[in-house]
């Protein structure tokens, strides 16, 4: 667990606060060419879970959440969940590599798949504060 402050992850709008949650690992999609012409060799299966929990000093009286994102291709899966429990939201990703090895003639696949995965990271919570 690691606890930290990010100003230029929050913006902050009469009495609302935009939220920019962090996503350390695939923050940017790193299959920017759009023509591959060798296979993408992960080198071994892998599972990367993000969890981020944000809480507030002040009191909660209204939020918006980025809706669940499912994504699924032949070897890999994308999942988000946001979700509020009374006093903190949490963000949860999960990032799954199960077949490493993608033929490049599946590579424009795995391109939009990490397109779409990426850009998830772009959604904002928005948080409505009790004024002081």
């Amino acid at each position: 667990n690691v606890t930290y402050s990010l100003d230029d992850y929050v913006r902050q709008l009469d009495n609302n606060l935009v939220i920019k949650p962090v996503q350390y690992y695939f923050r940017e999609n790193p299959f920017k060419s759009e023509n591959r012409f060798f296979p993408v060799d992960f080198n071994y299966p892998f599972i990367y879970q993000n969890m981020v929990r944000i809480s507030f000093e002040d009191s909660v009286i209204s939020r918006t959440l980025p809706e669940p994102i499912q994504l699924e291709i032949p070897g890999g899966s994308f999942k988000r969940q946001c979700m509020y429990d009374g006093n903190n939201v949490i963000v949860n990703s999960q990032l799954a590599i199960n077949k490493p090895f993608f033929p490049q003639n599946f590579y424009g696949r795995l391109r939009d798949f990490f397109i779409q995965a990426t850009a998830a990271a772009e959604d904002e919570v928005i948080v409505g504060i009790a004024s002081k």
